[in-house]
């Protein structure tokens, strides 16, 4: 036993994962199951793996009220919308920030973990880790509130996605978008300019997908790179629940975390997470 607690030991080490979770308000605005939150991360983790990140405003009152956690600061406009800390999340330079570390795991307020650092363990062959999404009854990708992404494989991903439209597809782009007298006068020169400036040259500044990251991530990088590992189905229900959870429960054992508890599920998780205990503490 003793032999097999130091091999996991040292997996830990060489996993080196970081733990982040973002606050994009004022500390004094956080309600009571999102400070919860945030303490159950320090309870089950690590402090120095454990870190809050968010506009540099915020900074000061958050290591004032969680003094054990450190607070890494991004500008100010990823906070602003959904859309700006998509935008954040789809950044080379949030994931370069973060390359001498193996693994994010990325812990929203609304997220809980009832495991630890040392359970991530089973699901580093994946690049991407989400709890299962669901549009219609019909899996539609994985939820980027509790997730864990290869920082290494997310930059190479990243850069690759930029420069992934091919020649053809830009052409049949230009020529859906445009009527026969537009090809013929002057949108050629866009087709050329296309080809030849923004895919050859200027393709690291290219903004390639406005949607949701985590659709991003577990959707269509995937499908444009086989080779990026996204969690399957069964593997997912191990790692994190968002809905479904009263389906879940009769079947399957109780998973690293989830998301959304209180936004979504409240009912169902404060039974579980027994958060009458908790709040008294």
């Amino acid at each position: 036993m003793l032999n097999i607690n130091w091999f996991i030991y040292y997996k830990i080490i060489l996993m080196a994962v970081i733990i982040l979770t973002p606050v994009y308000k004022s500390v004094h605005v956080l309600n009571e199951f999102e400070i919860l939150s945030i303490s159950n991360n320090l309870k089950k983790n690590k402090e120095d793996l454990l870190f809050l990140f968010g506009p540099q405003k915020f900074k000061a009152e958050y290591e004032n009220f969680f003094q054990r956690l450190k607070y890494i600061c991004f500008k100010d406009k990823y906070f602003k919308s959904v859309n700006s800390y998509n935008r954040l999340l789809l950044s080379n330079n949030f994931y370069e920030r973060f390359k001498n570390y193996s693994h994010i795991l990325i812990s929203q307020t609304d997220s809980w973990i009832f495991g630890n650092e040392g359970d991530l363990l089973k699901f580093l062959d994946f690049d991407y880790c989400g709890a299962p999404s669901f549009e219609y009854g019909n899996l539609n990708g994985y939820n980027g509130g509790l997730s864990l992404r290869s920082v290494k494989r997310s930059i190479e991903a990243l850069k690759k996605f930029r420069n992934y439209e091919s020649s053809s597809a830009i052409i049949q782009r230009h020529l859906k978008s445009s009527k026969i007298y537009q090809v013929i006068l002057y949108k050629w020169l866009s087709i050329i300019l296309d080809l030849l400036i923004r895919k050859r040259i200027m393709w690291p500044f290219n903004y390639f997908y406005k949607g949701n990251e985590d659709l991003f991530w577990s959707v269509e990088v995937p499908k444009a790179f086989p080779e990026f590992n996204v969690i399957d189905y069964n593997s997912s229900l191990a790692f994190s629940w968002e809905h479904n959870c009263d389906n879940f429960i009769t079947e399957y054992s109780l998973p690293f975390g989830c998301h959304g508890w209180w936004n979504y599920n409240y009912n169902f998780w404060k039974k579980i997470i027994k958060l009458d205990s908790e709040v008294k503490n």
